[in-house]
């Protein structure tokens, strides 16, 4: 092999030989050019699962349209165009190419090679490979094309965001002759870095990395009569869920005559709105937004590209105008929201055409509780005077997968008219989900609406086990609690209560303390009356400490304390810890208690109550 894929902007690979060498089909398939072409004399291929390219070549031996066998012999190599001498070029484009990967979607031949091209065809070798490195949220299924020898069985794998693995069963077409495996997107989905891996029973093994549903983009409308302003709203989500706030975002704006404008982050085209992303309440604000005044009739094309500190993500998506329509729809809805929000979705219709009337349909998850949006509450979301009409309620019905929300409207004349329900999504997160498209006077929504549901900081695990309760009778007393088998980076949090409060606990190498506070219980069904101290610790762990035994140690005469420590997860590996509040109210006949303290807990915290009982 004399030069390899990739260097210096190669796009194949290249096989010094002697002139006149005879060059084979690497696998059966179409002459779709035979000539002279970008590599001197060329030979191209179509085969089932792409092109296959043979350049430099001194002489051709087939025609423009022939049907070609596995091995035959297609040209002689020699030194034609841009060549410093006898050699073959070869390269390989499949179908579903990334014509932006830097070599206008042809990728490296040499893993799928077994033997050489010198007399003997280029035999087909498990593979895998996806069309781009990023799969948009809008990709209801992947069409992996797949060149797999023909005795291969084939296990496929898929690991999510979240690390969980679990073998999948894509639909395969044309099996064993290089073919497509059609794998639907998993449920409940999760945008982020997966993993597909493929192995078969002939020991080779293949996997590729790619993003799945990072990028969100919203138009207000799916369709705009000339003239209108195209409203856009934007998310990006890293590889574990999480928002990005500062990612560098570049959108073109094709027209159907090939005029493309591009906005971005840079040239201010697109506005970002920090302070809205780096917040969990409900808001209609996006995190990005654009807008772009529409000139031209037709389908206009839309790439983004959102550049962060680890990934380039691509998505495209189309919106369509028109001269005339019968009417318009716009939504009013959050394009990212934070589980336990109630999150409102407002219609706005405007009729052009006299009397429409009818009914109006939209498509909700299963797992959304849906309600019916007041008049009221319509007028305080969007700040519009709403018509008698939106009070309208829906009617609901569905399938296992979707239910469907129908309004009976009525005749609707010049004035737009408002509406909408508002939904709680479930409480699992990061996600993805889709509203619509919606469907009225037989016409349906372009495109859905994406919700993308931003991560959590969820509480993984908690564990107080038995026997975590140590007595003394004097001073240097020890307590040890059972870990609850953290990963890296997980947050682990001890609470202990000692009784005196004049006792103190020495802080274990490698945790912090966050402080304690004292207080006095009463006494109750005979327990002893006594002072009491809290104490709070913390270290982020290693992921060495598995369930090992953490002890903890006191300077002071014990009667008795209690203890346990639990674990927190956040995606994006940082946290804000803070305790307080301490508060005892224990006697005879009142076991309630009530916070001394106000913490500051904010929407989206994750908030932690220890209690315990002293005389059972």
């Amino acid at each position: 092999m004399q030069s390899l894929f990739a260097v210096d902007a190669h796009d194949g690979i290249d096989f010094a030989m002697p002139e006149g060498t005879e060059i084979l089909a690497t696998d059966e398939g179409e002459v779709v050019y035979s000539g002279n072409g970008l590599y001197g004399i060329t030979v191209i291929v179509k085969h089932k699962w792409g092109n296959s390219y043979y350049g430099h070549l001194a002489q051709t031996k087939v025609s423009l349209g022939e049907n070609v066998l596995s091995g035959q012999i297609i040209a002689l190599s020699g030194s034609t165009g841009v060549s410093t001498g006898a050699h073959l070029h070869f390269g390989i484009r499949p179908n579903h190419f990334d014509p932006f990967n830097g070599y206008h979607g042809m990728i490296d031949p040499n893993p799928y090679l077994l033997g050489t091209v010198l007399g003997y065809s280029i035999q087909k070798h498990d593979l895998i490979h996806l069309p781009y490195k990023t799969i948009d949220s809008t990709v209801e299924q992947l069409s992996i094309p797949i060149l797999a020898s023909t005795s291969a069985t084939l296990r496929f794998y898929l690991k999510n965001p979240q690390g969980d693995t679990t073998q999948v069963y894509p639909t395969i077409y044309n099996y064993g002759t290089g073919d497509t495996a059609i794998l639907p997107r998993p449920t409940p989905f999760i945008p982020g870095e997966y993993i597909l891996m493929v192995h078969d029973t002939l020991g080779s093994e293949d996997s590729i990395s790619f993003s799945w549903g990072v990028v969100t983009l919203n138009t207000n409308q799916s369709r705009y009569i000339r003239g209108q302003t195209t409203k856009l709203e934007l998310a990006v989500l890293d590889e574990v869920g999480e928002m990005v706030c500062d990612a560098n975002l570049s959108l073109s704006i094709t027209t159907p005559s090939g005029i493309t404008k591009t906005l971005s982050t840079s040239n201010l085209g697109i506005i970002t709105h920090s302070d809205v992303c780096q917040s969990k309440e409900l808001t209609l604000i996006p995190d990005y937004e654009a807008s772009y005044l529409t000139s031209e009739i037709g389908i206009h094309t839309l790439i983004l590209t959102a550049i962060t500190t680890k990934h380039t993500y691509t998505l495209t998506d189309t919106f369509e105008v028109a001269q005339s329509l019968p009417y318009t729809l716009e939504r009013h809805t959050p394009t990212r929201i934070f589980p336990g929000n109630t999150i409102p979705v407002i219609f706005k219709l405007t009729p052009y055409t006299t009397a429409l009337a009818g009914q109006f349909t939209e498509v909700v998850a299963k797992s959304f509780e849906t309600t019916p949006l007041s008049k009221t509450s319509i007028i305080e979301i969007v700040a519009a005077a709403a018509s008698d009409d939106s009070n309208l309620l829906y009617q609901r019905s569905g399938d296992s997968q979707t239910q469907l929300l129908t309004w009976d409207l009525p005749p609707l004349f010049s004035q737009p008219i408002y509406f909408g329900y508002s939904y709680n999504a479930p409480q699992f997160s990061p996600a993805l989900y889709e509203l619509g498209p919606a469907v009225f006077a037989n016409i349906t929504e372009a495109r859905s609406w994406q919700i993308a549901v931003d991560s959590t900081d969820p509480t993984i695990g908690l564990f107080a086990p038995q026997g975590a309760v140590a007595w003394a009778s004097a001073g240097n007393a020890s307590l040890s609690i059972r870990q609850p088998d953290p990963k890296a980076n997980d947050l682990m949090v001890a609470v202990l209560a000692i009784r005196p409060s004049s006792s103190t606990i020495d802080t274990p190498t490698g945790w912090t303390s966050l402080g304690s506070w004292t207080g006095t219980d009463g006494g109750a069904e005979g327990a002893d009356t006594g002072s009491v101290r809290l104490a709070w610790f913390y270290k982020v762990a290693d992921g060495t400490e598995g369930v090992a035994n953490q002890t903890f140690t006191e300077t002071g005469t014990t009667s008795v304390w209690i203890g346990n420590i639990f674990k927190a997860r956040s995606s994006t590996g940082t946290y804000s810890v803070s305790a307080g509040g301490y508060s005892i109210n224990a006697d005879a006949t009142n076991w309630g208690g009530t916070l001394d303290t106000d913490i500051g807990i904010r929407n989206g915290d994750l908030v932690y109550i220890a209690a315990a009982q002293n005389g059972d």
